[in-house]
């Protein structure tokens, strides 16, 4: 652990390897000859001093931790609530802590108002999927491709116009309750109906290939429209059920850290990865469905 912390992660910790191989060694230093020759004898005891040693500590971690050239990053929680304290907090009086809530809460509400139009258009979405089986004629489509039969019987599914039955329903129902949930997000407090059509989103996602759906722009509609309402319920507006407390503090870095894990430098490759993941899988998902006789595919 003391190699790891020093080699792997740069730490120029004061624990060293050596020191642990010792750790259990006992010394009892003689000063007799310091005192008899020099004179000198200790100015400082740990029996005396380590009650002062550990009231300064506990006063103030952070100070303590930088001035014993120590990481004080890792104490960094202590200075953030002693700055909320004499910010927000502890000192205030009741009334003008329930001010500066009420004044949150009606910022909150007006940036609710102001962001009623992604669920206006979660709910024409949502009447989008709802309509589009009679578009896309699944409810009694008979004709399929020669690799959809040919995937049906590979893997003894179920038959390709069941199976567009089945999806035409879904998307039905989903879409339908896609628009009531977006309905009844307009009002503010009811942010589970914006996890809800989340939910609903990811279930779009997997719908296609739980049903194995034979018909390609029933999957490519499905996918594209649960993104979008996954995007529009949780990702563009603010994500419902944040705590008061989190979002009136204004700093950027959470405790323990040197630095702030969210900023789009660290959020920018996750996001390009996983859109690359997204639309790989489609493809793949694609070829695995029926829809599209072969692919090229050099990873696996």
């Amino acid at each position: 652990g003391a190699w790891g912390e020093n080699r792997i992660f740069g730490e120029d910790a004061f624990i060293r390897a050596w020191m642990v191989d010792i750790s259990s060694d006992h010394y009892e230093l003689d000063l007799s000859t310091a005192r008899e020759q020099l004179g000198w004898q200790p100015q400082h005891g740990l029996r005396e001093d380590m009650p002062r040693i550990l009231r300064n500590l506990k006063d103030d971690p952070y100070h303590w931790y930088s001035e014993n050239g120590l990481n004080a990053a890792r104490v960094s929680a202590t200075k953030v609530v002693q700055a909320n304290a004499e910010q927000h907090g502890e000192d205030d009086s009741p009334a003008e802590a329930d001010s500066a809530a009420r004044e949150h809460d009606n910022h909150m509400r007006m940036m609710h108002f102001q962001m009623l139009w992604v669920h206006w258009l979660v709910a024409g979405l949502g009447l989008w999927l709802a309509t589009a089986p009679s578009v896309f004629g699944t409810f009694d489509q008979t004709e399929f491709s020669a690799a959809v039969q040919r995937v049906t019987e590979d893997r003894g599914l179920w038959a390709a116009a069941t199976r567009s039955w089945l999806t035409a329903w879904n998307d039905v129902f989903t879409g339908l309750a896609i628009t009531a949930l977006a309905l009844i997000s307009m009002r503010p407090g009811n942010g589970w109906a914006q996890w809800a059509n989340a939910a609903l989103g990811v279930w779009l996602l997997a719908a296609p290939l739980v049903f194995w759906t034979p018909d390609p722009a029933v999957y490519a509609n499905d996918t594209l429209i649960g993104a979008l309402v996954i995007a529009l319920t949780i990702l563009i507006p603010m994500m419902p059920g944040m705590s008061r407390e989190g979002m009136m503090d204004e700093g950027d870095i959470p405790p323990g850290w040197t630095y702030c894990p969210s900023t789009y430098v660290q959020r920018l490759p996750i996001i390009a990865l996983g859109v690359v993941g997204f639309l790989l899988s489609r493809i793949l998902s694609a070829y695995q469905l029926g829809h599209v006789d072969g692919i090229w595919e050099p990873f696996f």
